[in-house]
């Protein structure tokens, strides 16, 4: 108890001259988990400073052999371990070619494989240890990494790089890069954070578990000092607010960060977020509120965009988004007023703005939109 007492205290002290990367750990039966890659293979380990080596259980390791995660060639023999009476029993020991934990890929760590029903995946010192100095605040995990040295010449030049790579969509080279600034800097800059987290949400289809990753950069970023514009802090919240709706299923938090989006919103994302919003009332049934929200959608669009209802009316506008807002807004008139009367005038006007749903529900319908 005492050594894992000193290791926290180590863990929690002031580390100058470090970067560092925040992750968000899963809060599960009052152990904290941390997403992690085993040899390609995506996994949940409990975080346990108090367990020497990382822990698999027999059924993790039968399902990595059998899927070529983990070979023959990976076991190192049998060893001894206690166990939580005390007691000694013999456990195999293999080696985990890759353990990928926040970006940063650790070779060749130690892990033992236990037998029994339950037993819990666990992220002990030998991959702790490897990953140098880590602290713990709450639910995040912060690996600290010695920063590389550049010069201030090769910062700015690497920062102008970022910036032409973001400008040409190229997000995994973006990522690359922003990584190797991170180690280099800890960020000191708005644009530093905003290139990485906005590249991360580009590629986050592709992989759903980097939300971890940007929840820990939106935290750091928030909590940071770095001045921010109002434009680039409403954006971090709205990320913020869709990662913690889409992958972590927290709604309240969620509604929390879009009302902060909202104060410091600007003319040209406001009406996203009054959107977002409103989807959050129409999943929680509370339909005068979704109404309400996506109408504020509207009229802000058409500020933005300086276009009119008469416009529209006047088949002079064509725009997607906003056929899908008014195509949204018929069906929550259905949904929670039952008013088709209402419903099918903004079928319309979806269909006059271009949107495709409209246009071929009015024609299944024999609606004519055109007049």
């Amino acid at each position: 108890m005492k050594k894992i007492i000193l290791l926290l205290m180590l863990f929690h002290l002031s580390l100058m001259g470090y970067s560092q990367v925040t992750i968000t750990m899963e809060e599960s039966g009052g152990v904290y988990k941390v997403p992690c890659t085993v040899n390609g293979l995506k996994m949940k380990f409990v975080f346990d400073t108090g367990a020497s080596v990382v822990s698999l259980s027999q059924s993790m390791a039968s399902f990595m052999i059998d899927n070529g995660y983990l070979s023959e060639s990976d076991y190192l023999g049998k060893s001894k371990t206690h166990i939580a009476d005390g007691s000694m029993v013999d456990v195999l020991v293999v080696n985990l070619k890759d353990f990928e934990v926040g970006g940063f890929h650790l070779s060749n760590v130690t892990a033992t494989i236990k037998d029994g029903q339950n037993v819990p995946l666990l992220m002990g010192m030998s991959a702790i240890e490897k990953l140098g100095k880590v602290s713990l605040s709450g639910n995040k995990l912060i690996i600290h990494k010695p920063k590389v040295k550049l010069s201030v010449e090769e910062i700015a030049s690497l920062r102008k790089e970022i910036q032409q790579l973001f400008k040409a969509q190229k997000w995994e080279k973006v990522i690359e890069k922003s990584a190797q600034l991170k180690n280099a800097t800890m960020f000191n800059n708005q644009w530093d954070y905003y290139y990485y987290i906005m590249a991360l949400d580009y590629s986050i289809q592709y992989e759903p578990e980097t939300a971890d990753i940007l929840l820990g950069l939106c935290d750091e970023w928030e909590s940071s000092g770095v001045k921010t514009s109002d434009k680039n802090r409403s954006i971090l919240y709205e990320r913020k607010a869709n990662y913690l709706s889409i992958y972590k299923w927290d709604d309240k938090g969620s509604m929390e960060y879009l009302q902060k989006a909202l104060i410091c919103s600007s003319l040209d994302n406001k009406f996203s977020i009054l959107s977002s919003m409103s989807s959050h009332y129409d999943l929680q049934e509370e339909g005068d509120y979704a109404i309400s929200y996506l109408k504020r959608a509207i009229d802000a669009y058409f500020e933005y965009k300086k276009i009119s209802l008469q416009m529209v009316l006047d088949n002079k506008v064509q725009d997607n988004l906003l056929g899908l807002y008014y195509y949204q807004y018929a069906s929550l008139e259905e949904k929670y007023n039952n008013d088709f009367a209402e419903r099918n005038f903004y079928l319309k006007l979806s269909a006059k703005c271009g949107y495709k749903e409209a246009i071929d529900f009015c024609f299944k319908n024999n609606i004519n939109y055109t007049k």
